[in-house]
């Protein structure tokens, strides 16, 4: 009941126009990451096609921990905490240890995926259209907030394409088996 429908994206009113906007649009590219994740086996979670190659499970757990970080930290201004860097791997992206994470589930991540976002919320909720305009110092940088926020968008949507990039090879070379045609 607290939602209106802006063009085909669900936006609450519990945000400011512009924040509920965003969030509507990082709500659906998580639809669109676990559509496209959903029906994977454990193998097709933990193939990669070489050593330098993250699979599927390490961009889900890489997705929310750069939500985690770029929400929390930088926007909340409340340090990870060491629990939380351990918990989400923060220092395994990208490096020769991501099969460590090959033994988490896809439940297990979509879990962490859902913490995060709730966290997401939470922040989001507290901040006004004109937060938007507030400027983060990072080193050498400054980032607005609006600019932080189409960050995450476009950083879940680039991660979103390398998966189905992984799901297609794995389909081309028949590790995923197709649907039967009735």
């Amino acid at each position: 009941m607290g939602e209106r429908t802006f063009w085909d994206l669900k936006i609450d009113k519990k945000f400011s126009p512009q924040i509920g906007l965003i969030y509507s649009m990082l709500e659906e590219n998580r639809r669109l990451v676990k559509d496209k994740t959903r029906k994977l086996q454990p193998a097709h979670l933990l193939w990669r096609p070489d050593k330098k190659t993250n699979t599927v499970r390490t961009l889900l757990l890489h997705i929310a921990e750069a939500e985690l970080w770029w929400m929390q930290e930088v926007i909340d201004g409340k340090t990870l905490t060491k629990k939380q860097k351990e918990e989400f791997r923060y220092d395994l992206y990208g490096g020769e240890n991501t099969k460590q994470i090959g033994k988490t589930s896809l439940d297990y991540l979509f879990s962490k995926m859902d913490r995060v976002r709730c966290k997401t919320r939470k922040i989001l909720q507290k901040l006004s259209d004109r937060d938007l305009d507030k400027v983060h110092k990072f080193k050498n940088d400054r980032m607005a907030y609006g600019y932080i926020l189409f960050h995450l968008i476009e950083h879940e949507a680039s991660h979103t394409g390398q998966i189905s990039n992984l799901v297609n090879r794995m389909k081309q070379l028949k590790l995923i088996k197709p649907k039967p045609q009735s």
